[in-house]
């Protein structure tokens, strides 16, 4: 069993099918607030933004705009959580959370190429691990994780990756619904 080869395979699908849904990605769309009282990335002093809640642990989480989902995805892609919990060598500096100087971006389009760039060093620490790592523990890095299959951690980061990637996706379908009334979604291929 090629296990890596699997999951690898897993991350680009769930990779392609988000990157095709962030087609077109507007700032109007990136920042649009569907609920009161959302959370997003606001820009907190001159030039500067900060996301909503980023140390707030809460049981139910106010609703969240594109533009939070996507910082959100940026930090999963691009954090020091990888390298770590996979023991494998840091492949670039982190990004999101992790980077000392990160902030979100104030635009879809800067949000777009950041999260390019955070998917990219996912895709080099994955590559890295092959069957035999992914078999071990995650050992004490993990904390309460530290029994877990390093395996298991892949597989529940791509989780977190197909559910915010699936949120945004139906964020822009009721933004189309909301704003391009009559609008079809494009057929997406399989």
């Amino acid at each position: 069993m090629d296990t890596q080869r699997e999951l690898i395979d897993v991350s680009n699908e769930a990779w392609h099918r988000l990157w095709r849904r962030l087609d077109g990605l507007s700032d109007a769309e990136y920042f649009w607030e569907p609920a009161p009282d959302c959370w997003t990335v606001r820009e907190v002093a001159a030039g500067k933004w900060a996301a909503d809640g980023a140390a707030e642990r809460l049981d139910v989480a106010p609703f969240t705009t594109i533009a939070w989902r996507l910082w959100h995805l940026i930090d999963l892609y691009g954090e020091n959580r990888a390298p770590t919990w996979l023991g494998v060598p840091p492949q670039g500096d982190p990004i999101g959370l992790d980077d000392p100087a990160g902030a979100p971006p104030s635009t879809a389009a800067a949000a777009l190429g950041l999260l390019d760039r955070a998917h990219d060093r996912w895709d080099a620490h994955l590559a890295l691990a092959g069957d035999a790592l992914l078999d071990q523990e995650i050992g004490s890095a993990g904390g309460p994780y530290a029994r877990s299959s390093k395996a298991a951690y892949v597989l529940h980061m791509l989780d977190e990756f197909i559910h915010h990637g699936a949120e945004i996706a139906v964020l822009r379908d009721l933004w189309r619904a909301q704003h391009q009334p009559g609008a079809v979604a494009a057929e997406q291929p399989r």
